[in-house]
């Protein structure tokens, strides 16, 4: 297995960092070893990024299905196996039934909503990351991982040629 490394590089803009992004896709590194950091949320297309495919629609959906079953099962399961006649009333009622169903379905999906926000922004996250300071102050870091050493000089030409600055293989820092 061939030695890898990681390589950090700045920029001023985002232009410059969508053109160094390019030919370090160019160089054939995957999207996925490559993060773009910045203070300014990017969206991805804005730098040339493929679009990353988020789990949130799945996680809340997952949550809007237990709730509605576990709402379903509440309203209208438990009475059938506990019956409780009273006065010739049904034992279980449409409208409580489909508003209980209701409240337990929006009540799963709400918190699935706010676990799975945490889950893709993955916090907490208490290991040590790649950033650099001078971030906060505007600039844009494009981070490149799991390089192969021998395309290290191509990808420091690929980020020189752009207006790079602050080349460097950075070190882990706690946030």
């Amino acid at each position: 297995m061939s030695e890898t490394i990681t390589l950090m590089g700045l920029f001023e803009d985002d232009k410059a960092t969508a053109a160094t992004l390019d030919d370090i896709y160019n160089l054939g590194v995957k999207d996925d070893q490559i993060t773009v950091i910045s203070s300014i949320p990017y969206p991805e297309q804005s730098l040339g990024r493929h679009v990353t495919w988020i789990r949130l629609p799945y996680i809340v959906l997952a949550g809007a299905l237990a709730g509605f079953l576990f709402g379903f099962f509440l309203s209208s399961i438990t009475p059938r196996l506990y019956p409780l006649n009273v006065g010739g009333h049904p034992l279980n009622g449409g409208p409580p039934a489909a508003i209980i169903t209701y409240i337990f379905t929006m009540l799963f999906a709400v918190v699935a909503t706010f676990i799975g926000v945490l889950w893709e922004i993955d916090v907490p996250g208490f290991e040590k990351k790649y950033y650099d300071r001078q971030v906060t102050s505007g600039k844009l870091a494009v981070l490149v991982e799991r390089l192969p050493v021998e395309q290290e000089e191509a990808a420091i030409t690929a980020m020189e040629s752009h207006g790079g600055q602050d080349i460097r293989r950075p070190e882990k820092m706690t946030l």
